[in-house]
């Protein structure tokens, strides 16, 4: 059975509530991504908030084998416990809604060859008042 998985785009101009209703919508136990390709602390969480992404250094391409219900392994980077060097662990993506706050329409992303990803994405826009 394939997960049902959604990438919501809240788009719009500064203090419009792009964030807040992300984390309403996500919960306090969110995880919160930022824009390295590293996934630090992510354990399992359901939903996932990407804040104010500016339209590029994002894996898009993960992003869609994602909405595809492909399995997605992100890199994980930490300390390996009893060693002391630094260790890399995949982890399994299993959330089921992941939600990017940002100034631009993703149309306006740089997305090179991943265009097809925006047929995938729900955008909702945050007009200024």
């Amino acid at each position: 059975m394939v997960q049902q998985r959604k990438l919501i785009v809240f788009c719009g101009p500064t203090l419009t509530g792009k964030s807040e209703t992300a984390w309403e919508l996500a919960g306090s136990d969110a995880y919160s991504k930022n824009l390295s390709k590293y996934w630090p602390g992510y354990h399992s969480q359901r939903s996932v908030i990407i804040d104010q992404y500016r339209g590029k250094y994002l894996d898009l391409q993960l992003l869609s084998d994602w909405l595809d219900g492909q399995d997605v392994e992100v890199p994980k980077k930490g300390i390996i416990r009893a060693r002391t060097f630094r260790g890399r662990q995949p982890a399994k993506l299993v959330a089921e809604v992941i939600y990017i706050t940002t100034l631009l329409h993703p149309r306006d992303w740089k997305l090179r060859k991943n265009r097809e990803i925006l047929q995938k994405l729900e955008v909702v826009e945050f007009p200024r008042e």
